[in-house]
């Protein structure tokens, strides 16, 4: 039975563009997760590769149907130590797609 209603994550986005920051700013951008299956959705990790990038999530859980925000938020004054492109890994309990990848482009003014 959990086979046939899995739970299904769609993202408003995968990829974000930010604008170039100064050394003192920061900007932040909000990514809608939803839960588009039959059972809940569990995010069971949220990882950050680089002190760059921030990431804040309301729910942890969605039920079937319900939509959280998670807000990602870049550093212009990290910006300048990161090697290759910021990026957070989303780890969930849905079968087909339990690791999903937000590419954030941003760089330093």
């Amino acid at each position: 039975a959990e086979r046939q209603n899995p739970p299904v994550v769609q993202l408003s986005s995968t990829e974000l563009t930010i604008q170039p920051l100064a050394e003192k700013e920061k900007k932040s951008q909000k990514v809608i997760v939803k839960n588009v299956g039959k059972r809940d959705l569990e995010i069971t990790d949220l990882q950050v590769f680089n002190q760059a990038l921030g990431v804040q999530l309301k729910k942890r859980v969605l039920k079937p149907g319900a939509s959280t925000k998670m807000k990602i938020t870049a550093y212009g004054k990290y910006l300048k130590h990161v090697k290759g492109a910021p990026r957070v890994l989303m780890i969930t309990n849905d079968p087909n797609c339990p690791k999903i990848i937000v590419k954030v482009n941003v760089t330093a003014k």
